[in-house]
């Protein structure tokens, strides 16, 4: 096509663009389509958008929705074949942001709204840096289309608030705090693709944005743990499990990420379960390989090379895994204990499992928080909820694998003489059960001649008498035949 042709066929799309005839105008749009969709090189390309951009950016205006339709596509073909300059975006941006950034929505149309979203990404993606002036359209844009009303837009505007995190963190950390309320908001949304995209978007936030948000979003992220759909509380693993080992000062904040993905260690579903193991597997590895040249850790791996012969029987986790919880869980008891007696039975549970979690991974160290653990947990296990009481129950028994007998009978004990329960019994039964045979020794007498004391032993509740011979019973399991001598 020799340039007098080119340059009359482009005088003629113009012309075709700003027609008053809606038809003319769809036609002219679809010409710049067809002429697009087919093989060009770019001078050529850039030739077409140096004779049409004013005609066509004032379209994004029109009155019809085709017409605003189409010049989207349109735009996203020039987007892409064009060499990224501030020139093609100078005018779009700004044009964009009006139309979806403001409070009152202009933009009526979902499926144009949900267009422009995705030209929003292409741009992010594309041209990065070069957005820096228009940082503040981006944002405005997205808090507004994260909220939108039709599901797909919301998703998209997740979507896109990801890559501007990750292609344009320098200048989205400054911003980052203004998405979380926004996008939180879709954290109840009833689609659950719409929940998981904005879990994924949270993640992305928090990992290139400002991390102080975590005191914003760890709530709301564990209550989607709780959320029906396992593909939801999948990604929140999936993000917990990335923040613990990606975060730049992930070291701060264990003690909101750790019971997010330790959850998951007792989630219903399988593939969750493993997926958090192995998240949590890595998260100890990578703390061992950072802190290899520490003394103390360096010690603990010279030295304690065997597992302890006296334990569990479930894998042990790593030195890395022990060493962050213990350093965590100081923070994390009182939330625990008082999780325990929540009102929602599902929290309970889940409190109860994340103790079990968390006394497995700390080991040893527990008997430092034993006197704060024993009364919410005997609180436990007056639960009507079984799952409850069954939770409660094994973290009793780890307790018996990592606490000196000498240690719980000094607070057991005293507690139980002064208002003796149900729950105080099956704690102590559950403890003893896991108790080591030559360390209870020494207290079986002491333990025996407490038991049969009248007003321990003698009550006309049938549940109370079964706990006092599961107490007997755990001591028998124990000490087999000294309890006979």
């Amino acid at each position: 096509m020799s340039v007098e042709t080119a340059n009359h066929e482009f005088m003629k799309l113009c012309v075709m663009l700003q027609s008053e005839e809606k038809k003319r105008r769809v036609q002219g749009l679809k010409e710049i389509l067809r002429i697009l969709e087919s093989p060009q090189p770019e001078s050529e390309i850039f030739k077409l958008w140096d004779a049409v951009n004013k005609s066509l950016l004032r379209i994004l205006t029109d009155s019809a929705e085709i017409c605003r339709d189409q010049a989207l596509e349109v735009l996203k073909l020039f987007i892409v074949n064009l060499t990224p300059n501030d020139k093609y975006i100078m005018y779009l941006l700004p044009i964009l942001s009006r139309r979806l950034g403001t409070q009152e929505l202009i933009e009526s149309s979902e499926e144009v709204r949900l267009k422009c979203v995705i030209l929003l990404k292409l741009l992010i993606v594309k041209y990065n840096n070069l957005l820096t002036p228009y940082v503040d359209d981006l944002i405005k844009i997205l808090i507004r289309t994260v909220t939108d009303n039709y599901p797909l837009v919301k998703r998209e505007s997740c979507s896109c608030v990801s890559e501007f995190a990750k292609n344009i963190s320098r200048h989205f950390y400054t911003h980052s705090g203004k998405l979380v309320k926004p996008i939180l908001s879709d954290f109840t949304h009833q689609h659950y693709r719409v929940r998981i995209a904005s879990i994924i978007s949270i993640g992305d936030l928090i990992q290139y944005g400002d991390s102080k948000c975590i005191e914003n979003v760890a709530t709301p992220l564990a209550e989607k743990l709780f959320d029906q759909n396992g593909l939801v509380r999948a990604a929140v693993i999936e993000i917990a499990g990335c923040w613990l080992l990606n975060l730049r000062d992930r070291y701060s904040w264990w003690h909101k990420i750790l019971p997010l993905l330790l959850t998951g260690l007792h989630d219903e579903l399988q593939e969750i379960r493993e997926k958090a193991a192995n998240f949590w597997n890595d998260v100890g590895q990578l703390y061992i390989k950072e802190n290899q040249n520490d003394e103390k850790l360096k010690d603990k791996m010279d030295f304690l090379t065997e597992d302890p012969h006296h334990y569990p029987n479930v894998p042990r986790p790593n030195l890395g895994c022990r060493v962050i919880a213990q350093q965590t869980f100081s923070k994390l008891i009182n939330g625990i204990s008082l999780e325990l007696g929540d009102w929602m039975a599902d929290i309970r549970v889940r409190s109860a499992q994340l103790l079990c979690v968390f006394i497995l991974n700390i080991e040893n160290d527990v008997t430092q928080h034993i006197e704060k653990l024993l009364p919410p947990m005997y609180r436990a296990c007056n639960n009507e909820d079984n799952r409850v009481v069954e939770n409660i129950e094994r973290a009793a028994e780890y307790l018996g694998y990592f606490v000196h007998p000498k240690t719980y009978c000094h607070l057991i004990i005293p507690t139980l003489e002064e208002s003796p329960s149900v729950g105080h019994l099956k704690v102590f039964s559950a403890i003893l059960k896991s108790s080591e045979h030559s360390t209870l020794l020494p207290f079986l007498e002491d333990i025996g001649k407490f038991l049969q004391q009248p007003h321990i032993c003698q009550s006309k509740k049938a549940a109370y008498q079964l706990q006092i011979l599961s107490c007997c019973y755990s001591l028998i399991l124990v000490c087999k035949e000294v309890c006979f001598l």
